[in-house]
């Protein structure tokens, strides 16, 4: 059920992405509003962490279904990455920085996300499964 539920998730993405960067959907002429800034911006760390999330599985005895939709979600949300960031800097926004850019890989990886983001696991949650047995994870 949870590579359906992905499935329309990254469908139902897809065709907000498609409707925010269309100039008929937007007031403004340049064909972006500040909606579509935001959401980009936000979805841009939000499918970063999903990615990290994805990274530690390596190494795991995973079942075959978690593995399979491990390697569906490195799959879809790496080139949804590029295109939010593709977009915010078209439109002349800062892109923002993730626990996967470069520039903090050499750190501890993370990096701070506002704590009204829904849907973005606390960095105690990311260490308590990164910590996880394979069962748990």
């Amino acid at each position: 059920m949870r590579p359906r539920l992905l499935a329309v998730a990254s469908a139902t993405l897809a065709l907000v992405l498609s409707a925010c960067s269309g100039s008929e959907s937007s007031g403004d002429p340049e064909g972006f509003n500040e909606a579509d800034v935001a959401f980009a911006s936000d979805m841009i760390p939000h499918h970063a962490q999903a990615l990290v999330m994805v990274d530690l599985t390596l190494g795991r005895d995973l079942e075959p279904e978690v593995a399979e939709l491990t390697e569906q979600i490195r799959a879809e949300q790496t080139p949804e990455i590029e295109q939010m960031a593709d977009l915010l800097e078209e439109w002349g926004e800062p892109v923002p920085e993730t626990s996967r850019d470069h520039a903090n890989a050499h750190g501890d990886g993370h990096v701070a996300q506002g704590p009204d983001m829904p849907g973005m696991m606390s960095a105690e949650d990311m260490s308590a499964l990164a910590d996880a047995s394979a069962a748990r994870f």
